[in-house]
């Protein structure tokens, strides 16, 4: 599910565990509806430790339509990347669902980094992951970029699942929804994801969604294969000078 970078496409990776601690110490407990946004970048900007729910990072082009570039679940960060640059950006982090949060200023957060600069690989996995998410909209097709969504969310959110050979996720997603992650038109998504239903690959029911192992188990990844990219490339290079 992975092609160029270490992170998983569209999920936030989880934080370390002594950044969960300094914000449940010194950040300020907040309950966001969904669709509610933080404040990204600039002088008021402020970064949020998600508690429970689920939070997305987006942008709205220039007509106006959300596209959204990654989740973020409970143990991550919203805000980290432009808060951390301090400039004013056109994106938004807000609730996907209904979440709970604990917010914290820029500035602190500015000022923990400094003192503990081994965090910011934290900043650059998230970024990492949304790069991620682009590489896929741009070279996978459509059923693919459906099949490595949910193939992100079960490695990030899967739990055993009643139903043998199946993971679940503790949410649904709309062909609105889902067209908004993968660049996909709503109509072309709902088509897709019927198909994959009717196979008997996803199922869902009750707010929840299982997911058939062997759908979500075939998924490239250079990792799970044991590439090594650049070694590769440099002996191809050596080859093509040596000719």
């Amino acid at each position: 599910m992975r092609q160029v970078f270490r992170q998983l496409p569209w999920i936030h990776p989880q934080i370390d565990q002594r950044i969960q601690q300094f914000f449940n110490q010194y950040g300020r407990y907040l309950r966001l509806k969904q669709g509610a946004s933080i404040f990204n970048g600039g002088d008021t900007g402020e970064i949020a430790l998600v508690l429970s729910g689920l939070g997305v990072f987006s942008f709205p082009d220039k007509h106006l339509k959300n596209h959204y570039l990654s989740l973020t679940p409970p143990g991550s960060l919203m805000g980290d990347v432009d808060g951390l640059t301090h400039e004013s950006v056109n994106v938004y982090d807000s609730a996907f669902r209904d979440s709970e949060v604990r917010l914290i200023k820029r500035d602190i957060f500015r000022d923990f980094l400094i003192q503990n600069p081994a965090h910011t690989l934290s900043v650059i996995a998230h970024h990492e992951s949304c790069m991620e998410a682009l590489i896929a909209n741009s070279t996978l097709t459509l059923p693919e970029r459906l099949q490595v969504l949910y193939a992100s969310l079960a490695a990030s959110l899967g739990k055993s699942s009643e139903m043998k050979g199946f993971v679940s996720i503790p949410l649904t997603l709309t062909a609105v929804e889902l067209a908004s992650f993968v660049n996909a038109f709503r109509q072309s998504v709902f088509s897709v994801h019927t198909e994959i239903e009717s196979n008997g690959e996803i199922v869902r029911k009750r707010g929840e969604t299982q997911l058939a192992k062997n759908f979500i188990n075939g998924c490239f990844d250079w990792l799970e294969n044991g590439a090594q990219p650049s070694v590769r490339i440099r002996k191809r290079r050596e080859k093509t000078s040596a000719a």
